[in-house]
């Protein structure tokens, strides 16, 4: 954090409504992670791995991105400030919601996101899906970890879709992502789900519908 008072001790505690800056970094993975299983990361494509089904995603905050500041229970949020995007590292602003010297942070600032059903974005993900969390950080910033992971999936055939389900056979969770108005072509065209970061021991099963709601394919990764 750095206070808006150039004099200000910042070893002492943050009052409440005080007008605040604080860095946040998104712990992007390295060129070696794997998108599932494992941890990944949120909020606009940096950029889009040759093999997406099993390659490192880097994203970035976006203008307009908002998190979640928590201190003794009490929560407020922070703005990106302007000129700050693009980067994994952001300068957010807001007022400090209660005196104290522990705190958290989680993105998005609002709403817990639904999994279960999700929106086919091109070439992307609604960022919002893919929460970020940091606890006990230092005064001078916080380094934000994913807690979801991402599935890239490229499908090619002629059939306009509907949806596509992703299953966790040892969970039975399903994980929906609505394709109307997707028609698939010869070319691959990339699909990406988000869904819980974790070790799918035993596996998954995806199954494509058409526009009628008939099932086009289906195939499972164990």
């Amino acid at each position: 954090f750095a206070a808006c008072q150039p004099n200000n001790d910042l070893g002492t505690p943050f009052q409440k409504g005080q007008k605040v800056t604080l860095s946040a970094t998104i712990a992007n993975p390295d060129g070696g992670a794997k998108q599932m299983p494992g941890k990944q990361r949120v909020s606009g494509l940096d950029d889009t791995p040759s093999d997406p089904t099993n390659g490192a995603i880097k994203l970035t905050w976006n203008e307009g991105d908002e998190i979640k500041v928590t201190v003794n229970g009490q929560s407020a949020t922070f703005t990106l400030k302007e000129g700050y995007g693009g980067s994994s590292t952001g300068e957010f602003e807001g007022f400090m919601p209660a005196e104290g010297t522990t705190y958290t942070v989680d993105y998005p600032a609002k709403n817990t996101p639904n999994l279960a059903k999700q929106k086919y974005v091109a070439n992307g993900f609604g960022d919002e899906l893919m929460s970020m969390h940091a606890e006990n950080g230092d005064l001078n910033g916080f380094t934000l970890e994913a807690q979801n992971a991402l599935l890239g999936l490229q499908l090619t055939g002629s059939d306009a879709l509907s949806k596509i389900v992703l299953t966790n056979p040892a969970t039975s969770k399903t994980y929906t992502l609505s394709c109307a108005g997707v028609t698939l072509s010869n070319t691959e065209t990339l699909f990406y789900i988000v869904v819980p970061a974790g070790e799918w021991a035993n596996g998954f099963t995806v199954l494509v519908k058409d526009s009628e709601g008939n099932d086009i394919t289906s195939f499972a990764k164990e």
